[in-house]
């Protein structure tokens, strides 16, 4: 009977009846302490963790994926409490009050008389002021109306206007500008009081208390001044009006804006002159009524009737009532054309006051409600087109909250996790947007095969189980399997993939979950899981959650005791109650043996770690976990695990490298966990053996800077980084007045990587110095070829050719070279070595960050100086290979190009107030990243076109 009511009456409807929490605050207190460390994790995706027995070291490896955003996510954190607690779960419940609120809900959604109750609340879209409601508010955007077509404000022009006096609209029509507003629109296009708006174009004005106002957007006026012919006043783009834009608007701007978006302009235009009239007769202010009555009478088809008419009257040959008499039946019958009233309502009703002795203005008055009383079923048919174009149309949250009573609230449930950890708020975020994700349907746009809760179940009404008028829910995300791996001598454990579930299961009668419907619902969320978590950044961080509660149970199997100190940890206090949302969806397109009406309260969700290893993929039949050969890139393996050379390691400490794995950048951080009492102390950030060497170095000790780079090169298997490492060994070589074997190692580190700038350039200081005039002045000639626009190597290398500027000298190599508007090239790659003390690894982890202890040492790729590439040699241009680097930066730039212009798009847009700022973000962001992606490729043409650019004069330089 239920389901019969429902098709009859309007819509087919489903209730969702979700818990779902607010805002999600941020932590209140950052990690401190031994957490601090977190801020140098730079990754997020984690790949490896390892952990060194003797010495208790742990090192978590990953990289970062551009596509999940630039959220840190605390790593230390999460893995401290899964450590202490690995089973967390969470769950938002109904509290007490509440849930006997949407018990009775579920009872009342049994009545038709309560459901009807609603559907007329929703449907009143109007308020008796004609003023659009709570409902009317979302219910006219989803038909395609809004309070302007440019935007979500009103347009002003910036001008008072006044009706044109009878001697002037016999010349010029429309309004005369009164009085114009300081910095509007008006103003900076030039209008002036006294100028006349004889017509416009590409906007619809009206006149609301003298005001003129326009839909936004730009406007195409046509001006009169000091009686001089008409002159076009080209694309004004109105101001956006503060305050309310529905408060704008009536019940003509609604009716019209919903007969122009079904197709009927004729009923659009009437309706909408017709209201202009009547605001302006029963108005403070006259202004514009000629105008607007004009305008009226020309939709109407009697325009020409009209004037002739208005002629006579002029002449006095006929009464103002005569005069008008025939403009309103006009009008009464153009209505009944536009909207098909074929029996003549409205003619009939004013002829029959007219014939009983009322005047035309009293005629007109009472043939208005009849009027009414024929376009509202008209209306109806109206709504109902243009809802059936959605084929679900959901009630949001403080609608539903305004139908059926109080506010309903949930509470969270911390179950095997501290409430305050950085994960319960992981979990609390995660749980809270679950709930609203299955309610989004504007997620469609965004995420292919997307379906919302309602769409699902109606599309595959065999997918949904047994059918019941109201159904409860429950919903939560789990860990279906991990992907792990470990080396062969146990100390290093691969994470490569978690599998993340959606679980949404019906609840029987028991109360007890319902087993899971092959295909269904639950099923097209856990397909779509990544999709949401490039969306959903937390959705992301959830699933690193998940790698780590493996992480962490392997890591206490290596090490039963191993706990990580409470102290510094990040703080966060969670609300006690939540707000709960009640969620209303139909569907305007009728479907047999679809859903009718289902009513569903969602909650809970739980993080859970797998329970038996055999549930892991992967994992052998014993229960161990399956085994990863590491030792087929053993240098990658020792770079990562190593520990700063002869470094000192007080607790707690941390050091951070940088590698590449299978091409991919990776980060590794590494660490030992200190004890309780240590854990507050400032964080040490180690380094690497080269950045050690630095500091040998700084403090004066060459020896050990010396020892500490040969080390590090022979451990070193990345050309451009052991060429790098070289060269800080040749200068120190030098500073240490091994000349011979500075000039050795200077030439076996360029013949590693022949495109590293500034390799040429100590190789050309070294030919100066030794007074090879021509072998400096080819290493010059090299490196102005990878960096263009060094204009000090440039000077130096016309002095070498013995053709110096006219009032220069040649600078001596090693010297600081003017190179133009106050600043200067040094062309000495290092400074003189500075005597600090090694003391500086005592400095705050802030200050190490920043790099203020190593300002002069660039282990980094060197950036040249110039934009521009190097010079293309002519017999290399005509080779296809450069032909086809050449295509293949072209389509990444255009490609770049593109991507710029969507850019642009997006910041016009959130300039002019158009669109949702938090969508336009998210836009902003994705196209960010797109570049971000094109760069990377783009740079790595780049270097390929340097590097057979460097080998192509190698071979012309030989053949010479």
């Amino acid at each position: 009977m239920k389901i019969k009511y429902l098709a009859a009456v309007l819509f087919s409807m489903v209730v969702v009846s979700q818990g779902a929490a607010g805002a999600v605050d941020p932590p209140e207190a950052a990690s401190k302490g031994f957490y601090a460390l977190e801020s140098a994790i730079d990754f997020n995706v984690l790949d490896f963790v390892m952990i060194d027995p003797p010495t208790g070291r742990i090192t978590l490896v990953g990289h970062r994926d551009a596509r999940y955003g630039n959220s840190p996510i605390p790593y230390l954190d999460h893995l401290a409490e899964l450590l202490q607690n690995p089973s967390p779960e969470f769950s938002l419940d109904w509290t007490p009050e509440s849930r006997s609120r949407v018990e009775t809900l579920f009872n009342n959604f049994n009545s038709e008389e309560y459901i009807k109750g609603l559907i007329a609340q929703w449907s009143q879209i109007m308020d008796a002021n004609g003023h659009p409601t709570g409902p009317g508010r979302w219910l006219l955007p989803l038909i395609g109306i809004k309070p302007t077509s440019y935007g979500e404000r009103i347009g002003a022009l910036g001008v008072e206007v006044r009706e044109i006096t009878q001697h002037l609209r016999k010349t010029y029509e429309r309004l005369e500008i009164v009085s114009v507003e300081h910095g509007s629109a008006a103003d900076r296009a030039g209008l002036v009081p006294g100028d006349v708006i004889q017509n416009y174009a590409n906007a619809a004005l009206f006149i609301r208390n003298n005001k003129l106002r326009g839909e936004g957007g730009e406007i195409m006026l046509q001006i009169r001044r000091d009686g001089q012919d008409s002159a076009l006043m080209p694309w004004i783009k109105l101001d956006g009006m503060p305050g309310d834009p529905w408060a704008e608007l009536d019940k003509f701007d609604i009716v019209a804006k919903m007969l122009g978006k079904a197709g009927n302009d004729k009923g659009a235009m009437l309706i909408y002159s017709f209201g202009e009239v009547r605001r302006i007769v029963f108005g403070q202010s006259k202004a514009g009524f000629h105008s607007a009555f004009g305008t009226l009478v020309a939709m109407a088809d009697y325009n020409d009737t009209y004037w002739r008419n208005f002629a006579e009257y002029e002449a006095g040959r006929m009464s103002q009532d005569e005069l008008v008499n025939g403009a309103y039946r006009a009008i009464f019958a153009a209505m009944e054309d536009a909207f098909s009233f074929y029996d003549r309502p409205l003619t009939a009703a004013y002829d029959s006051a007219r014939q009983m002795g009322a005047d035309a203005g009293t005629a007109f008055d009472e043939t208005v409600p009849v009027l009414n009383q024929r376009i509202e079923p008209y209306l109806v048919e109206v709504m109902r087109t243009l809802l059936a174009q959605n084929d679900e149309i959901q009630i949001p949250p403080d609608v539903m909250s305004q139908t059926i009573g109080p506010q309903v609230e949930v509470a969270p449930d911390y179950r095997g996790v501290d409430p305050h950890s950085a994960l319960a708020h992981l979990l609390y975020s995660a749980d809270y947007l679950s709930k609203s994700l299955i309610n989004m349907p504007s997620l469609q746009e965004k995420i292919p095969g997307y379906q919302s809760d309602f769409a699902f179940e109606r599309s595959h009404p065999d997918k949904v189980g047994p059918w019941h008028a109201t159904a409860d829910y429950h919903l939560w995300f789990s860990i279906e399997n991990l992907d792990l791996a470990q080396s062969k001598d146990g100390h290093a454990l691969q994470t490569r993939g978690a599998k993340m579930r959606f679980n949404v299961r019906k609840k029987g009668s028991d109360n007890a979950d319902l087993p899971a419907v092959p295909g269904g619902y639950e099923e097209l969320l856990t397909s779509l899981y990544d999709d949401f978590a490039v969306e959903f950044p937390v959705f992301h961080e959830l699933r690193e959650a998940a790698k780590l509660t493996g992480a962490a149970a392997w890591l206490k199997s290596k090490r039963p005791d191993l706990k990580f100190p409470q102290t510094g940890r990040i703080s966060w206090s969670g609300p006690e109650k939540a707000p709960g949302f009640v969620y209303l969806t139909w569907s305007p397109r009728e479907r047999p043996g679809r859903l009718a009406m289902a009513l569903s309260a969602m909650g809970g969700g739980s993080l859970r770690l797998v329970k038996a290893p055999k549930d892991i993929v992967g994992v052998a039949d014993d229960g161990s976990v399956p085994v990863v050969d590491l030792s087929k890139n053993p240098a990658w393996v020792s770079k990562i695990l190593r520990m700063p050379d002869g470094a000192p390691a007080p607790q707690p400490v941390g050091w951070v490298t940088n590698g590449t794995k299978d091409g991919q950048d990776v980060t590794a951080v590494s660490f030992v966990p200190p004890k309780e009492e240590d854990s507050s102390s400032p964080v040490r950030l180690e380094r690497n053996a080269g950045d050690n060497a630095v500091v040998l170095w700084k403090a004066g000790d060459l020896e050990g800077a010396k020892q500490s780079l040969t080390d590090q090169i022979q451990k070193t298997s990345d050309p451009p980084a052991r060429a790098n490492l070289m060269m800080m060994l040749a200068q120190i070589l030098h500073e240490n007045g091994e000349d011979a074997e500075a000039i050795k190692t200077l030439n076996e580190a360029l013949s590693i990587d022949p495109t590293n700038p500034m390799l040429h350039l100590l190789i050309a200081k070294e030919r100066y110095d030794s007074g090879d005039l021509a072998g400096s002045e080819e290493a010059l000639r090299k490196y102005l070829t990878l960096d263009p626009k060094n204009e000090a190597a440039a000077r130096l290398l016309t002095a070498l050719q013995g053709k110096p500027s006219e009032g220069e000298t040649t600078p001596q190599v090693g010297s600081s070279v003017p190179a133009g508007h106050g600043w200067s090239v040094n062309l000495s790659p290092f400074a003189p070595p500075l005597k600090e003390a090694a003391a500086a690894l005592d400095q705050p982890l802030e200050a190490l960050k920043a790099g203020s202890e190593l300002q002069d040492y660039h282990p980094g790729p060197y950036q040249p100086h110039g934009l521009a590439p190097p010079a293309v040699p002519q017999g290399l241009a005509e080779t296809k290979g450069w032909k086809k680097l050449e295509a293949q930066r072209a389509e990444l730039q255009q490609s770049y190009n593109a991507i710029e212009s969507q850019l642009e798009e997006v910041r016009a847009k959130r300039s002019g107030g158009e669109g949702d700022p938090k969508d336009l973000d998210k836009l902003e962001s994705r196209l960010r990243k797109q570049q971000v992606d094109l760069k990377k490729k783009q740079d790595v043409v780049d270097k390929k076109m340097t590097n057979d650019i460097v080998q192509w004069n190698e071979k012309e330089d030989k053949k010479r």
